[in-house]
């Protein structure tokens, strides 16, 4: 169960490539659709080289708008451009979010009553 409405994640992984490789995450629905995904060469990051082909980077999901229901999270390795998938760390964590709003739906899209 995820404590709380921020998802914070963190990836380690080895590439010795002389460029930094490109991390990507994937959060899905259990036996569903993907929700969102983000690559870091895309945002403009880069992961922080911890030695010996070592890199390490986290992210936040800050105010998950998610309506509850079971969830997957998985992860790539990249090269630096985004274009060779070096490894894939499918559904590598579940977790289970409970929405403290009772209603049907994946995510809860900003909205405005008129």
């Amino acid at each position: 169960m995820l404590n709380g409405s921020d998802l914070s994640i963190r990836i380690t992984a080895i590439c010795h490539d002389a460029a930094p490789p490109s991390i990507g995450v994937m959060l899905e629905q259990v036996n569903g659709p993907g929700i969102t995904s983000v690559v870091t060469h895309v945002d403009g990051v880069q992961p922080k080289s911890r030695g010996d082909g070592l890199w390490e980077i986290g992210i936040t999901f800050d105010k998950l708008p998610l309506h509850s229901g079971e969830y997957v999270v998985s992860g790539f390795l990249f090269d630096s451009q985004g274009m060779v998938v070096y490894d894939y760390w499918k559904e590598c964590q579940a977790f289970t979010f409970a929405s403290a709003i009772p209603t049907p739906g994946l995510v809860r899209i900003p909205y405005s009553w008129v």
